[in-house]
């Protein structure tokens, strides 16, 4: 093998390095994002603005929320919640 294509070889190996560390990175949830503002309202003994964090489900967010005053007629309890979601149990 000449040296023009190890050097070619190197290259695109370290390339191939730099874009993998890339990606990796990207998919990482981002440090000032590990809290999340959601709103609930409806059969909650407190509705209101909770902040909790990154990850959590529409049972954390009851369970903030003082838990359930009624049981609602449909409501997806392990969904994963969003920033900026409202949340209205009936």
């Amino acid at each position: 093998m000449s040296v023009k294509n190890k050097l070619l070889l190197l290259g695109f190996g370290i390339l191939s390095l730099v874009f993998g560390v890339w990606l990796y990175k990207s998919n990482e949830t981002p440090k000032n994002a590990s809290l999340i503002s959601v709103e609930i309202s409806g059969f909650v003994a407190f509705p209101g603005v909770y902040k909790l964090p990154f990850g959590s489900r529409t049972s954390d967010l009851i369970n903030a929320a003082g838990g359930l005053t009624r049981e609602p007629k449909d409501i997806n309890r392990v969904a994963i919640l969003k920033d900026g979601q409202k949340i209205k149990v009936k």
